[in-house]
């Protein structure tokens, strides 16, 4: 990211770059990767975005640790994962788990208003293995209502297609 105040995104601030207007993000893919990288390269900029969002919001309980939570680090059942892990993962990039967990990924389609939806889930949830099908289900649960809850858009991509909405002191 380049810009004032630019944030971590996948890699240091761009150099020279403090006297522009705004904050700006760059990506590049990879082509000799498929696209699960490319997709994977959009998620870790939303996680890097999300949790400064969520910085300052007490941590057990704001939105994007409950959205991010896996079935290992949660007593209350998962959310949808982050880019290395689905809900029932147990090790980094295992996609293709067969075990089933709770998980609250259907309810953030309801955000702000979630309604406590769980289901039990495994790998078929997420296209069985596939890291493509996994960052697109991943990418398709972000919140994308209207408003704001606790001085929060609850439509999560206007942060993370513009990231120069996010307050940093």
């Amino acid at each position: 990211m380049g810009g004032p105040s630019p944030i971590w995104l996948t890699g240091p601030a761009l150099k020279d770059t403090e006297n522009s207007l705004r904050r700006f993000p760059v990506m590049g893919f990879d082509y000799s990767q498929d696209v699960g990288a490319m997709l994977e390269s959009l998620i870790h900029r939303a996680e890097a975005i999300m949790t400064m969002v969520y910085a300052k919001h007490p941590p057990m309980y704001h939105s994007w640790n409950r959205f991010t939570a896996i079935d290992k680090t949660t007593p209350n059942g998962a959310g949808v994962g982050t880019a290395h892990y689905a809900p029932n993962s147990l090790t980094d990039y295992d996609w293709k788990n067969n075990r089933y967990v709770l998980s609250s990924c259907d309810d953030w389609e309801n955000y702000p208003e979630m309604r406590g939806i769980t289901k039990t889930v495994n790998h078929t949830e997420w296209g069985c293995g596939s890291r493509i099908a996994h960052h697109k289900w991943w990418l398709s649960h972000l919140p994308h209502g209207v408003g704001k809850t606790n001085g929060v858009y609850n439509n999560w991509f206007h942060y993370i297609m513009s990231p120069d909405w996010i307050k940093v002191s």
